[in-house]
């Protein structure tokens, strides 16, 4: 039995209201103390991951040329080959992902 099925049954036997959550508190009390109620959950004691706070860390490639550095040759778009990509990932539910190529001179993709 689970929390939710523990206060719910508690509610409707003995009329006392217990929520879900206060028993979650309890086990994860008890855990730091030491204790194995944890253990007891359907979930098996698996470990809970942290919430991550401050700057998003998605999204950044370390030590990659960023955009603007690149040469005056390259931005005037007069020699060939030179190609510049871009990539869509989906949603984090999906693995998809798109990669487009264009070559800068031409537009040819």
């Amino acid at each position: 039995m689970g929390p939710e099925q523990i206060a719910s049954a508690l509610s409707g036997q003995w009329g006392v209201r217990l929520s879900h959550m206060t028993i979650y508190r309890h086990v994860r009390r008890d855990q730091r103390a030491g204790g194995d109620l944890n253990r007891h959950l359907r979930h098996g004691g698996k470990r809970r991951r942290n919430c991550t706070y401050g700057p998003e860390k998605r999204d950044k490639l370390a030590g990659k040329p960023m955009i603007d550095t690149r040469s005056a040759a390259i931005e005037l778009r007069q020699e060939l080959g030179h190609w510049e990509s871009d990539t869509e990932i989906g949603t984090a539910g999906e693995r998809a992902c798109l990669l487009t190529l264009a070559e800068r001179s031409t537009g040819w993709a």
